[in-house]
């Protein structure tokens, strides 16, 4: 079964639906992949801009566990959220993105592909 981890939902509870948002609110803005290593690893990439006024990523974990922050600091292979692979990670807010950080949990780098958001206005 999938898992999604959801970031900066209020009152979202384990078992809740999921939030739903009308297909046409929200706009692909880029993609990008980013292969984490044994090194704390964020995602501003250079398909990422700052410039958007509301950023939300959806983010699919492949191939190997890893240990994520929102806080802005550096997970270790043994603190920080736990996402294994096939989940997916949501986060709702340019901070939240800025403030990512992923390590892998094991010898094996984990892949994340990232698709970046804006909510239509």
């Amino acid at each position: 079964m999938e898992r999604v981890i959801i970031c900066g939902v209020d009152g979202y509870k384990p078992g809740d639906p999921l939030p739903v948002q009308r297909k046409d609110e929200l706009k692909t803005k880029s993609f990008e992949t980013v292969t984490v290593t044994n090194a704390a690893t964020t995602l501003v990439g250079p398909t990422y801009t700052t410039s958007f006024k509301q950023t939300k990523a959806i983010i699919t974990v492949e191939v190997a566990s890893i240990r994520i922050r929102t806080d802005g600091t550096h997970p270790t292979a043994t603190v920080g959220h736990l996402v294994n692979s096939g989940d997916t990670i949501k986060l709702d807010s340019i901070d939240e993105i800025t403030s990512f950080h992923a390590i892998r949990t094991g010898s094996l780098s984990a892949v994340l592909s990232v698709t970046y958001l804006e909510v239509a206005v």
